[in-house]
C-alpha cells in the first residue's frame, strides 16, 4: 500500500489557476479541497503548477495542520520556498534539453518503476491513463519514497529542497 512507504505530497494546481500570491516563504495556506487522511503535521510538500507549457515545480513546504469536516479534508501547508522561476518538472520534455535528459524522460515515460502512477501522470508521463480520472487523487498526490528518487532524477535541483532521509 502507498501509505506505508509515503514520505509526503505534492500539491497540484490546474493550469486555469495560479499560485500567484498564495506561494510565499513563510505563509500558511489553506487547501479546502485536500481530501486524503494520511496527511500529518511536519510531512513535506511540494507544489505542482500544471499546464502550459508543462508541469513546472513552483515551491516546497511543509504540512502545518489538517482539518476534518464531515467526510471532508483540508489541510493548511506553509511554504517554505518559492521557486523563481519554477522548475520543470520533466526538463527531458524541453526542446533544449539534452540527449542525457531527453533520453531519461522517455525511459520513465510508461516505466513500471512508479509505485504511485498518478503522480507520473501529472508530471506528464504514462500517456495512457490506467484508470479513470475519478478515481485518481486529483489535487493531492502522494510521494512514496522510490518515487520521489525518480522524480529527483528527472529534477537534480530537488535534492537541495527535499533530501532523501
Amino acid at each position: 500500500m502507498l501509505a506505508d512507504h509515503q514520505v509526503g505530497w505534492v500539491l497540484v494546481a490546474y493550469p486555469d489557476e495560479r499560485f500567484g500570491s498564495r506561494l510565499r516563504a513563510g505563509r500558511d495556506s489553506n487547501w479546502s479541497d485536500a481530501r486524503t487522511t494520511s496527511m500529518e503535521p511536519g510531512q513535506p510538500v511540494l507544489f505542482l503548477q500544471l499546464g502550459p507549457p508543462s508541469p513546472r515545480w513552483a515551491g516546497v513546504g511543509r504540512i502545518v495542520g489538517v482539518q476534518e469536516r464531515w467526510r471532508m479534508f483540508g489541510v493548511v501547508v506553509r511554504c517554505l520556498e518559492r521557486f523563481a522561476p519554477p522548475l520543470p518538472a520533466v526538463p527531458g520534455r524541453s526542446p533544449r534539453a539534452t540527449a542525457a535528459a531527453r533520453s531519461l524522460a522517455d525511459e520513465l515515460d510508461n516505466a513500471p518503476v512508479w509505485e504511485n502512477r498518478t503522480l507520473a501522470e501529472v508530471l506528464g508521463l504514462h500517456r495512457s491513463p490506467y484508470r479513470t480520472p475519478y478515481l485518481g487523487e486529483g489535487r493531492v498526490v502522494r510521494v512514496t519514497a522510490g518515487d520521489l528518487g525518480l522524480v529527483r532524477q528527472l529534477q537534480p535541483s530537488l535534492a537541495r529542497v527535499w533530501p532523501e532521509r
